[in-house]
């Protein structure tokens, strides 16, 4: 038997570690089509991630779809929202978005997340029609519709030694809520419009589900008050930010401190970004996601921030940049943020 041969017969094993050895076998003998092949036929999740993570940064879009798919269950993360939000997915768009985008208002809260970090704006329509929903406390929705309201959703609910024990629902929003601000934020990270009506109507709903400043409150407001202040007019933005932040230190934008950063990108703030990273933390706007990969740029070339290997996700970002793999659009077209191109500190 010639070693393609056993090869071939290690891949037909039932055995996870053995159809591995094969696959792997398979790539190293330079036959790349045939190890895609087997790759798609593939069932087991944790393998397909493997063959992924072993052609990067070259991997077909179906291929993406495939571990997406083998690896929808949210135990701890979707594949999706696992790999997408901190890889340039944009050749495979077409096929996510055919893979989910049918969806609509069922699509997941990660999947959710995942296409705003990822930039994907084809999902816009779908984020529009999941923002049309209307916010609702998790004890009442959970006394309504029982633990469907908090099926799928964050904060909600702890484990407990002989289940599920639901604590704090009066201080968290339902699932679907949080769904809502999940897909609010991942509009404004593709760069697509909210309608201002919408939003005001939300922070409307917040201010009459909650007291001001209370925990509910601060979980709510926090998202849709970013859109309203992200609407003002450049000279207004960043003071409008300052002001919130201020009144409000409990209501930090913690988690979105690198959307700042990217605003002021975007608007070509660069004066008023110098600013925010030398009175704060620049640690605090450190993300290695997609959509904030110009703004991880900036900060390692103005050597603000140096980014250490013991940083979440930051061994895959810089494997990323020594690949040259390119950022979001936005920063990449000619005229815009071209790697090198940032002004000297104000």
């Amino acid at each position: 038997m010639t070693t393609l041969e056993k090869t071939r017969e290690r891949l037909e094993s039932k055995r996870f570690s053995v159809r591995k050895r094969g696959m792997r076998e398979l790539l190293d003998a330079g036959l790349r089509d045939e190890f895609i092949e087997r790759a798609l036929a593939e069932k087991d999740g944790a393998l397909i991630e493997h063959a992924v993570q072993w052609i990067e940064p070259d991997v077909p879009a179906a291929l993406l779809v495939h571990m997406f798919r083998k690896n929808a269950t949210p135990v701890p993360q979707s594949g999706i929202r696992s790999y997408l939000p901190y890889n340039n997915c944009l050749h495979a768009e077409a096929e996510i978005h055919a893979q989910y985008a049918l969806q609509g208002r069922r699509i997941a809260v990660g999947t959710v997340e995942a296409v705003g970090m990822g930039y994907l704006r084809s999902f816009h329509s779908v984020l529009l029609k999941v923002i049309a929903q209307d916010f609702e406390v998790a004890q009442t929705a959970f006394e309504r519709k029982g633990a469907k309201a908090l099926s799928g959703g964050i904060h909600a609910f702890s484990h407990g030694m002989d289940g599920i024990v639901y604590t704090g629902l009066e201080n968290e929003w339902c699932a679907e809520s949080q769904k809502v601000q999940a897909a609010l934020l991942a509009l404004h990270r593709i760069d697509c419009a909210v309608p201002i009506e919408r939003i005001d109507s939300l922070i409307d709903q917040v201010e009459q589900w909650a007291q001001p400043g209370s925990l509910l409150w601060l979980r709510g407001i926090k998202v849709p008050m970013w859109l309203r202040l992200h609407g003002l007019p450049d000279d207004d933005f960043v003071p409008a930010v300052a002001r919130w932040r201020a009144q409000y230190p409990n209501a930090q934008f913690f988690g979105m401190e690198a959307d700042l950063g990217t605003a002021c990108l975007k608007r070509k703030l660069f004066a008023e970004l110098d600013r925010l990273l030398q009175q704060e933390d620049p640690f605090h706007f450190y993300s290695p996601v997609f959509c904030h990969w110009p703004l991880m740029r900036y900060m390692e070339e103005k050597g603000v921030l140096k980014i250490e290997d013991q940083f979440f996700g930051a061994r895959e970002y810089r494997d990323r940049m020594d690949w040259g793999i390119a950022g979001p659009p936005w920063a990449e077209v000619p005229g815009a943020l071209e790697k090198g191109g940032f002004p000297a500190s104000a």
